[in-house]
């Protein structure tokens, strides 16, 4: 084998192992991402049950018609706020959608 023939063999082999150790970080940062997003995920849940009981709280106490509890209820911004957390919560479930839809395109490029 010459110089010359050595030399095309070591470039060769560079490029593929270079590209071997970037796939295997994207492996990496895909596992990375969806550990973290797991529990967003199952926080979401938790989040969804806590906001349709204070839906139903709120609608209980507007129901009882008591003008100091609708005063409360006005004075805090209580249904305002709880729609506000409704959309905030409808917004973090779009956004994380989105980060696993991605991170499962790219988990898929990654294959073989």
């Amino acid at each position: 084998m010459s110089d010359g023939d050595a030399a095309r063999n070591v470039y060769s082999i560079r490029p593929r192992e270079q590209l071997a150790e970037f796939v295997e970080m994207a492996a990496t940062t895909v596992h990375d991402i969806n550990n973290p997003l797991t529990f967003l995920v199952a926080n979401m849940s938790v989040e969804d049950g806590h906001a349709s009981a204070l839906q139903k709280m709120v609608k209980a106490l507007v129901a009882l018609d008591d003008p100091a509890v609708n005063r409360t209820l006005v004075e805090f911004g209580a249904q305002d706020r709880l729609l506000e957390l409704v959309e905030i919560i409808d917004d973090n479930r779009k956004g994380i959608a989105r980060v696993h839809a991605l991170t499962m395109q790219l988990r898929e490029a990654l294959k073989p």
